[in-house]
């Protein structure tokens, strides 16, 4: 496979996508898990007051609710890495994103990172080849035969 830039790129979309749901998920759940761990009925036999139990509670909620929206964070930021490793712009934030990637869903990040390592090539060869406005149209104010032209 000669072009690895975009199935490194589709995977890691992919595993920031996947990441986004999870995390989303996790937020519906967070007021179950709340009701849960509040309710008498689950609770064994425990010695703690109800006021602790609504402060170990509230602790679980916020710790969840921080790992969700950092879960959505990165992987908006996984996302971004993906669509710049699709199109070959830098391959140092397509590597970052798949690495960050590694910590959001294994299964796709693995072989995004792999398929991203093994871009490298790509996206110098890209960089040596691309022409910046006006680098190709000929030079008007000196043309050709004269002391400083062409």
């Amino acid at each position: 496979m000669a072009n690895k830039s975009q199935p490194a790129g589709i995977l890691t979309i992919i595993t920031g996508s996947i990441g986004i749901l999870g995390s989303l998920a996790l937020l519906a759940f967070i007021p179950l898990i709340h009701r849960t761990m509040t309710d008498p009925a689950f609770q064994p036999d425990t010695t703690l007051t109800p006021a602790e139990i609504q402060a170990a509670a509230d602790l679980m909620t916020g710790v969840f609710s921080f790992m969700a929206v950092a879960g959505i964070l990165l992987s908006i930021f996984i996302i971004v890495a993906g669509a710049y490793a699709l199109k070959r712009r830098a391959w140092g934030l397509g590597l970052a994103g798949s690495i960050v990637g590694l910590f959001v869903f294994l299964p796709t990040a693995i072989p995004a990172l792999v398929f991203m390592a093994l871009s490298k090539p790509e996206f110098e060869s890209r960089a040596s080849r691309q022409t910046f406005p006006g680098e190709d149209q000929p030079n008007r104010l000196n043309p050709p035969g004269t002391p400083h032209g062409g």
